[in-house]
């Protein structure tokens, strides 16, 4: 018994104990659960709060996202190679498919001056001798303008196809290019000094100067209006005028300057011979040998730098007649304008080729002549050369509309193959406009500016770099941008630093006119190098401020382009 009451009130007291414990546990339970309900409810309102203004905050963020990327879309400014079609895509390019891209582009730039040297330059002589018009005038007016036909596509298309500043760009750039590069390639190239007179070149620069202050206000709001551009338009037709009456006013500069030149003792030429072929003349009293022409009134003399009409005596300090300097002088005159318009002169390349497709001797020349043989087999077949005799001479002006129209075709291969290499590196539009594109189409210029320049046409040389220049402002984006304001809208530009580049072309001009009275008149190596370094001063300024790196300029938002 005592034994089953210890057993009884062990278990009792055992079972009272887990009745005690679970009580207390579920009493503790029952707290915890209350509690954790009472948590949770507080969190889930907390959330289901939180939850509404995280809901507004992310439609209030979508929508201001949707807002700028509404209004980056509308702002941003489509690349060149949006219109035009693409071979490869960006990472095939990338990985080694732009090399023919650059190659092409290198290709049409040969292309170009091929046409221009065998065809264009020819047609233009011809043209000009019918015309009867003075050589420095032919350079400024048809010389300028079909040389410059690699520029007015590149604006056309610029304008009208891509509607992008790579048109603009290329315009500046080459003007830039035009009064730098191509005045050191004659300096290097011509063969010889080539004396400059003061006239054709103040004349061209003025006209030039007013182009550039009526460009940058023109472009000053980066916006063109119809009337912008007709007044642009306008000023060509004020500077064809100016040609017109170019003989007579021509005159009256002579006369001041002889006027000037009267009252300086010192202003009588010496004629010794030298490494640029002037002769010494014998104590006889005959005439130099050679006495290089110069493009005006004949009836007055000339003298070595072209500023001084004085009258030149010999090493012996005898003076010639006028009757046998004149003489000569209108001989030599008449001598080289028939061999420049006949195409007949001391240079190989200027001949007149019956037989164009013979390949030339040497390894590396051959090679060049094999790699362009194609374009120079079907440019043969389809452009009569004007430089051969007989019917062929006659047919001047379908030769200059045929190379016209190449040079039309080429420029656009040239523009679309310069915006793709662009786009590949990531670089500006604007920036291959005014370096590679400008280069390229300015290729007609330089060949066309040697070549007259090494038959002895200096001042015709630099009428065809400044008269291109005022033909571009004038006409490339003048004439195109009236016709664009009028059939379409306005014409908006979005470089900022275009307008700084413009501007800074008024430097160039008064740089080279500087430069050329301090170098006496004359184009030589020493001013070649010259124009060659502050050219290369002149692009980086204009590239750095491009990217945005030089001054405060608002560089474009490019919208995405293909991949």
């Amino acid at each position: 018994m005592n034994s089953s009451k210890v057993n009884l009130r062990r278990f009792a007291s055992c079972t009272g104990f887990a009745l005690l414990m679970f009580a207390f546990g579920a009493i503790l339970g029952t707290i915890r659960i209350t509690a954790i309900d009472n948590a949770r409810f507080k969190v889930s309102q907390s959330l289901e709060s939180d939850h509404l203004k995280m809901e507004h905050f992310i439609q209030d963020e979508v929508f201001i996202s949707r807002n700028l990327l509404t209004d980056e879309t509308d702002n941003c400014t489509e690349r060149g190679i949006s219109s035009f079609p693409t071979m490869f895509t960006n990472k095939e390019r990338l990985r080694g498919a732009v090399v023919i891209n650059i190659f092409i582009a290198i290709y049409l730039c040969g292309i170009i001056g091929y046409i221009c040297s065998a065809y264009f330059v020819p047609s233009l002589e011809v043209i000009s001798e019918r015309l009867g018009l003075q050589p420095d005038v032919a350079g400024a007016t048809f010389m300028a303008a079909g040389s410059s036909a690699p520029e007015f596509f590149s604006a056309l298309i610029g304008t009208f196809i891509s509607e992008d500043d790579t048109g603009l760009s290329a315009v500046v750039g080459s003007a830039a290019f035009n009064v730098f590069i191509i005045i050191a390639l004659v300096s290097f190239f011509s063969g010889r000094v080539v004396h400059l007179t003061w006239w054709p070149l103040i004349r061209d620069c003025v006209c030039y100067v007013i182009g550039i202050l009526l460009l940058v206000f023109a472009m000053y709001d980066s916006v063109v209006e119809w009337w912008e551009g007709l007044i642009l338009t306008s000023m060509y037709i004020g500077y064809i005028i100016l040609m017109y009456f170019n003989p007579r006013i021509s005159e009256q500069a002579q006369r001041l300057t002889e006027r000037f030149r009267k009252k300086e003792d010192e202003s009588k030429l010496i004629i010794d011979t030298d490494k640029n072929g002037y002769g010494t003349a014998p104590e006889n009293g005959n005439i130099p040998y050679h006495i290089d022409a110069h493009l005006y009134d004949t009836d007055s003399i000339i003298t070595d730098n072209s500023t001084s009409f004085s009258k030149p005596v010999g090493s012996n300090g005898s003076e010639f007649s006028n009757e046998i300097f004149n003489d000569h002088y209108k001989n030599s005159l008449r001598t080289r304008h028939d061999s420049a318009i006949s195409g007949v002169s001391e240079h190989p390349e200027r001949l007149d080729k019956h037989v164009v497709l013979t390949p030339p001797e040497g390894k590396f020349s051959f090679l060049i002549w094999l790699i362009g043989f194609p374009p120079i087999l079907l440019i043969y077949v389809t452009i009569p050369d004007c430089r051969k005799k007989g019917c062929w001479k006659e047919c001047y002006m379908l030769t200059f509309i045929l190379a016209t129209v190449w040079l039309a075709c080429t420029s656009y291969a040239l523009y679309w193959m310069i915006v793709v290499i662009g786009y590949t590196f990531n670089i500006p539009d604007t920036v291959m406009g005014i370096t590679f594109l400008a280069a390229g189409t300015s290729v007609p210029d330089a060949i066309a500016s040697v070549l007259v320049a090494r038959d002895g046409f200096g001042d015709m040389a630099i009428s065809n770099i400044i008269g291109s220049n005022i033909f571009e402002i004038f006409v490339c984006l003048g004439f195109l941008w009236f016709l664009k304001a009028v059939i379409d809208v306005p014409v908006f530009i979005a470089s900022d630093g275009l307008t700084f580049t413009s501007l800074s072309l008024l430097f160039t001009v008064a740089f080279i006119i500087i430069l050329i009275h301090f170098n006496g008149w004359k184009l030589d190596r020493k001013m070649g190098i010259i124009c060659t370094l502050t050219y290369c001063i002149f692009i980086t300024i204009a590239i750095l401020r491009e990217l945005g790196i030089l001054g405060d300029v608002e560089v474009p938002i490019y919208c995405p382009g293909p991949e």
